[in-house]
């Protein structure tokens, strides 16, 4: 495998590669034990001439595949791309006692090769972020279905995944774009997820964006639940180097959103007319917004929590959607989730994911971080009753 051009660009993937493969050569030098699942997320990044090869070219290095090892996956280049990471996956999946290859699942836009049922990753897209695997530097401590145990079933070459599940939401409103690390148009993203979060928290109310705005202008401001919901949920409420996120890093965010207005409000100012700027604010918060902007530049004290409030947004949140649900969850998603769909909690899954009803089964859309959802809060007291569904 060989790793992905461009991935030096200031989105952090670079980094990535760099600590990933640092991470994979110190785990040898310890002799610890790297599952299979953890080296494709680790080499996500990387490219190979042979789609195959993105899965063929770790099973040498896994500790947990092999003769006489709990998964006993061999190399086959005789079978097409699309069946050989089926049966992976539904091995994986089935025999691995766990559910994290889930979130290797790609946005459905992305896919390169055709043909995969939902719930199988595409392994030969190099670009996507999860929230739900092993990550190396911040070990992910989410346990959204509790200690409820793995209830999967699969046969060699079906296209069915029967789990059991259980619903806790639908998605209400969805955000208009992805955030996508591109600038200028991440403070528009950023100015969008703002105003849903405060406008149409539940319950509704138009003037909580004053408040919220009120709070960030004052230096020692206090925090408000309905703000803290909001940045946690930005950040996958997973700091640079802690999990859950301190709430010191509550400054960090205040100096981040602080920058991010003035910036919004001076592009307003100078792209009136430019439809990209969609994003409409009432004429108090205007002119919140524009006495902003005629601050100056951020302090340098600040511009180290502004970078570091960034970097973590765009860790957890690249390529997503922002969410609300029906019960008033905030959520990310990715870029194809759509009003509807159902937020399900699997048996045994560190994260919720989200679901699509179609004409028999459901379609699988992808992993999402729901705040308050992320450690069983999600799953009623006492006897669950869990259905048994399949995803195609």
């Amino acid at each position: 495998m060989k790793r992905v051009q461009g991935s030096t660009s200031g989105d952090g993937s670079g980094i990535d590669f760099v600590r990933n493969s640092l991470y994979i050569q110190e785990a040898f030098r310890r002799n610890s034990d790297l599952l299979i699942e953890a080296l494709l997320g680790l080499t996500r990044l990387s490219q190979a001439t042979d789609p195959r090869d993105k899965i063929i070219a770790l099973l040498g290095l896994a500790s947990d595949v092999g003769d006489g090892r709990r998964l006993p996956i061999y190399p086959d280049y005789k079978k097409p791309v699309v069946e050989f990471y089926h049966d992976i996956t539904g091995f994986l999946l089935r025999d691995g006692h766990s559910l994290q290859m889930l979130s290797l699942v790609e946005d459905h836009s992305d896919r390169q090769i055709e043909g995969l049922p939902s719930w199988v990753p595409d392994y030969s897209v190099t670009a996507h972020e999860f929230v739900g695997l092993f990550k190396q530097f911040i070990k992910m401590a989410y346990a959204a279905a509790g200690n409820t145990p793995i209830a999967v079933s699969w046969s060699l070459g079906s296209k069915l995944l029967l789990v059991h599940a259980y619903a806790t939401d639908e998605v209400q409103i969805v955000s208009l774009n992805a955030f996508e690390k591109q600038q200028p148009v991440t403070m528009d993203i950023l100015a969008q997820w703002f105003s849903m979060a405060a406008t149409h928290s539940s319950p509704f109310d138009p003037s909580r964006m004053l408040q919220w705005l009120s709070i960030l202008e004052n230096p020692q401001g206090r925090n408000d639940k309905g703000l803290d919901t909001f940045w946690r949920t930005m950040i996958g409420d997973a700091g640079y180097s802690a999990h859950p996120a301190p709430q010191e890093s509550f400054r960090s965010f205040q100096a981040f959103m602080v920058f991010a207005m003035r910036a919004h409000a001076m592009a307003q100012i100078d792209s009136s007319n430019d439809p990209a700027h969609n994003v409409q604010y009432p004429d108090q918060v205007v002119q919140a917004l524009t006495a902003q902007a005629n601050e100056g530049d951020t302090h340098e004290s600040t511009k180290g929590d502004v970078r570091e409030f960034m970097s973590c947004w765009t860790r957890n949140s690249a390529d997503r959607m922002f969410f609300l649900t029906k019960k008033g969850p905030m959520g990310t998603g990715l870029k194809s989730m759509k009003t509807g769909d159902l937020v399900y909690i699997l048996c045994g899954a560190r994260v919720p994911f989200l679901l699509r009803k179609s004409a028999q089964h459901y379609r699988f859309v992808g992993e999402a971080y729901v705040h308050n959802l992320m450690y069983g809060e999600g799953l009623p007291t006492g006897d669950i009753k869990f259905e048994e569904i399949c995803i195609e």
